[in-house]
């Protein structure tokens, strides 16, 4: 089981925690890889055709769980972004609100 993590205001994050949350980000957004980059998930969210594989569901009862996924997806992506970072570890990373 993975340990349960708290979402913060971002004004509530710590000096650190904020800076560990920048640096995931822009690990990701460099990225090169296609399937795997900021860019991906940007446009994922952005796709939107009839047939699977499809990004966000709007407008129907699949709204929130589709979100819900699709932030957590992110999330894992940013945590593995660079954890053994000596300063700026993304292990514990999460999404600010």
């Amino acid at each position: 089981a993975q340990a349960e993590r708290e979402r913060k205001n971002i004004d509530d994050l710590t000096p650190q925690e904020l800076a560990a949350y920048r640096h995931a980000v822009d690990v990701v957004r460099k990225r090169a890889d296609p399937t795997d980059n900021y860019a991906y998930h940007a446009a994922l969210h952005n796709l939107f055709s009839f047939s699977p594989p499809h990004g966000c569901e709007h407008a129907n009862d699949l709204f929130f769980p589709w979100h819900r996924w699709h932030l957590a997806e992110f999330e894992k992506t940013l945590r593995a972004s660079d954890p053994a970072h000596p300063m700026l570890s993304t292990k514990d990373v999460t999404i600010p609100y």
